[in-house]
């Protein structure tokens, strides 16, 4: 059978999508063969930029020097093990609660699905993880790892909507031949859900082998706790770190080595944001600098009272900045009221800043709506006017700027209780 001839617009078509893709996957795979080519490349020659693209003084030392740290394997064998157990436990109890909550036939199921799907909205945050992993005996463990992130209410809801997708008629007829809910799970329900469960793998899998991107950095971790002014974070997370490093069992140098480090980190986000030291922690600081503690504990007290007094300063100075913002907010609102275009986007753009920033941290100051604070301020100077008698109800609009005169009085009705004209009687001349 003879092929049709492609025309010339379908041939230059085809050459620029193969240019255009050939290009891209260049761009693509050229920082992956630049790393494995200078992962086999003397390490001067790197450093002098000699290596392009193939490997210039070819040698296996940083593959020796890295392979040298047994931490490299065990942190591998660490990965496996958890991404295996993990995604088998998560595997069994997702089935285990989307298989009964796809059961037409199970009573309460509803109400069930609420409380899980309550927990895809609400947690307890960092500290109360803590405590429960605490309480519970499994500080220092594997399972300390494994427990807390064992199922996902979405992979849930995603298996449960599957197993709806079942005839429910086969689940009858199992029965109806003496087949347990068991059994007709194994037998029936999962044979069939063949995509679902691998779909579930690929998900958790992933998870558990990216764990490390959930943990963080200590130093990471803190810097932010003390930058948002939070002192029980910024305890919870030394603590966390010191208990990490008493579970490996680190040698004294090795211990020493990662605690200045975080105290460096420390001390480095000081500089960089020019904060000053607290009076209260002048001595900490001094004693973190020496870094002459004999004890980890000892380390651990200093290192936290140091760290909560920069989270409690941290705090102080930004309810200054809010307290500031909120004064600057209503002093341009004060001065500007009878200007009829005065609205939020005007307010945001004469203090540079986004509308719903705006609005949002107004509220959260005050209590109430900037276009309500914007009203307030109208109506008292309204009652000023109105109380003087020498303008007409149409000239005080204007004048505290509602170039809408129904809309001042519906306004002015609403907020105390009567009208302009109303209101004006009650102050004759």
């Amino acid at each position: 059978m003879n092929k049709l001839a492609a025309s010339r617009s379908d041939r230059l078509f085809d050459t620029a999508n193969v240019v255009l893709l050939a290009a891209v996957a260049c761009f693509v795979l050229y920082p992956l063969v630049f790393v494995v080519s200078a992962s086999f490349s003397n390490p001067a020659a790197v450093i002098e930029g000699r290596v392009w693209l193939l490997p210039q003084g070819w040698t296996l030392q940083s593959y020796e020097r890295v392979f040298a740290d047994n931490s490299i394997m065990r942190g591998y064998a660490n990965t496996l093990l958890y991404a295996s157990v993990g995604t088998a436990l998560n595997i069994t109890l997702t089935i285990c609660a989307a298989y009964p909550l796809s059961r037409r036939d199970f009573v309460g199921r509803h109400v069930l699905t609420l409380l899980f799907a309550f927990t895809m909205f609400f947690g307890g945050g960092l500290i109360p993880t803590y405590l429960l992993v605490k309480s519970l005996g499994l500080i220092n463990s594997f399972w300390a790892v494994i427990l807390p992130g064992a199922v996902s209410m979405w992979n849930i809801v995603i298996m449960r909507t599957f197993f709806q997708q079942i005839p429910f008629e086969l689940q009858e007829s199992a029965q109806i031949d003496g087949s347990s809910n068991l059994r007709t799970l194994i037998a029936i329900v999962l044979p069939l859900s063949l995509p679902v469960l691998a779909v579930m793998l690929l998900f958790y899998g992933v998870a558990h082998w990216n764990a490390f991107f959930q943990a963080g950095d200590a130093a990471f971790r803190l810097i932010q706790a003390i930058r948002l002014g939070n002192a029980a974070d910024v305890a919870a997370v030394v603590g966390a770190h010191m208990q990490d490093i008493a579970w490996r069992e680190m040698p004294v140098a090795t211990a020493r080595s990662r605690c200045r480090l975080l105290v460096d980190a420390v001390f480095k986000e000081r500089a960089e944001q020019a904060l000053p030291c607290p009076e209260r922690a002048e001595a900490e600081e001094a004693s973190l600098e020496s870094f002459a503690f004999e004890t980890q504990e000892q380390f651990e007290r200093c290192f936290v009272r140091y760290c909560e007094a920069l989270a409690e300063d941290s705090m102080s100075k930004k309810e200054s900045r809010n307290f500031e913002l909120r004064d600057r907010l209503k002093s341009y609102i004060e001065r500007n009221y009878d200007n009829d275009t005065l609205s939020l986007n005007a307010i945001a753009d004469a203090m540079g800043m986004s509308p719903s920033y705006v609005s949002r941290y107004f509220k959260n100051q005050t209590g109430i709506a900037i276009s309500e604070y914007v009203d307030e301020v109208r109506m008292e100077r309204a009652k000023e006017l109105l109380q003087k008698g020498d303008m007409t109800v149409k000239e005080v609009a204007t004048r505290i700027g509602y170039s809408d005169q129904t809309h001042f009085i519906r306004k002015f009705k609403h907020k105390e209780g009567v009208t302009p004209q109303q209101y004006r009687r009650l102050f004759p001349d």
